[in-house]
């Protein structure tokens, strides 16, 4: 298997929102077409803030901004992230040859594509932390392969520095 995985160009797949939306009341697509796949699991993909409230300076302003572009707040556990989505957002409008290779998905989309089944038990239980463990091996080819990546442009090093502290 890997021998298989060093033969094909790597694409970097990360857990955070990419694409942000401008305002509307609809959802982006990518997060309906993830529900849609998950079913049973489709709970844990939740709603992104527009691009706006990410760039605002409090939780407060952000559910304010939302609400006015979207008719939706924002919930603590995004606002949680709202730094890792600037970060990304910031690091692929300067990166713009690079946007090829970074992806956003979800652990629950990469779990059932690649065992082909949605994960049994909720994430948050012990039987669902052990089934994700189970099936974390079958990423083993693509870390591997992310391992030896050599970064050559200035922006392929940011991008390395921020996987690495988004991992810790």
């Amino acid at each position: 298997m890997i021998n298989k995985c060093e033969q094909i160009e790597p694409l970097i797949l990360i857990d955070i929102p990419i694409g942000l939306k401008n305002g509307g009341s609809g959802e982006r697509l990518s997060d309906l077409g993830a529900r849609r796949i998950l079913k049973a699991r489709k709970f844990s993909i939740f709603p992104i803030p527009c691009r706006e409230a990410v760039y605002t300076e409090s939780y407060k302003k952000a559910c304010e901004v939302n609400e006015k572009l979207t008719g939706k707040r924002i919930s603590k556990q995004t606002w949680n992230i709202v730094p890792k989505i600037r970060d990304v957002n910031n690091f692929l409008v300067e990166n713009e040859t690079l946007r090829t290779k970074i992806k956003e998905v979800g652990p629950e989309i990469c779990f059932q594509v690649f065992t082909g089944l949605p994960m049994e038990y909720s994430k948050k239980s012990h039987g669902g932390s052990l089934e994700r463990k189970k099936h974390s091996k079958i990423f083993a080819c693509l870390q591997t392969k992310l391992s030896k990546l050599r970064f050559q442009s200035t922006g392929e090093r940011k991008l390395q520095k921020m996987i690495f502290s988004m991992q810790l």
